[in-house]
């Protein structure tokens, strides 16, 4: 946990398949997140909000250099899913809505 406090990035592979609970510790210690490329949705969708890459990396180098040119970029994206996170947690009606997705 202190690790990602300290980072600026943090690079999110695939878990148990796509998700990764890590993603949401970088919600949470406002580390902006570069994840392989990702073919699902998610309620909320916080990965509108992180840096895809290619499966075989070949843009990452780029994409990493542009984040690191762009931290004020970053830093928005990483308010934004903190903000979706946060709201998610307090609001029974987002609960309400997701059911109604699902249903």
């Amino acid at each position: 946990y202190k690790l990602l406090l300290d980072s600026k990035i943090f690079m999110s592979s695939y878990g148990w398949g796509e998700f990764s609970l890590k993603e949401y510790d970088c919600i949470c210690t406002g580390t902006y997140t570069f994840k392989s490329d990702v073919y699902f949705k998610s309620y909320p969708n916080f990965y509108e909000n992180m840096e895809t890459y290619k499966l075989d990396f070949s843009d990452i180098e780029d994409k990493l250099q542009n984040t690191l040119k762009n931290l004020n970029m970053a830093q928005e994206k990483v308010d934004k899913n903190r903000t979706l996170f946060r709201n998610f947690q307090k609001s029974n009606s987002q609960v309400q809505e997701l059911e109604s997705i699902l249903k």
